[in-house]
């Protein structure tokens, strides 16, 4: 995530492309300095987004591939969607979620 937005802001992927989509293969934990969904649950995610992303990310639709990382017990794969999609609609972003095993 950390380096999207060098893509949503580019020439080629600007607000003025219609329809733009980004699909991602991930987990979906953001362990970082800037933000740990190990601790903070979800809470200020959207946040770091819009700081991140500024408004170059709204009206993208993000395809989610949750790749479920079964060894993982601190943190539940509804906590870690619910945390996602709220952050998703804070920066006016539309997201989808499928589960891969």
């Amino acid at each position: 995530m950390e380096y999207l937005h060098r893509w949503l802001g580019g020439d080629d992927f600007n607000q003025s492309v219609p329809n733009r989509r980004v699909i991602l293969i991930s987990d979906m934990r953001q362990n970082s300095p800037l933000y740990n969904i190990y601790k903070q649950r979800g809470d200020g995610l959207g946040e770091i987004l819009a700081k991140k992303f500024g408004p170059a990310a709204e009206g993208v639709t993000f395809d989610i591939y949750y790749v479920d990382n079964a060894g993982e017990k601190l943190v539940q794969e509804d906590t870690v969607r619910g945390a996602w999609e709220q952050a998703f609609n804070d920066v006016g972003a539309k997201s989808t979620w499928r589960q891969i095993n």
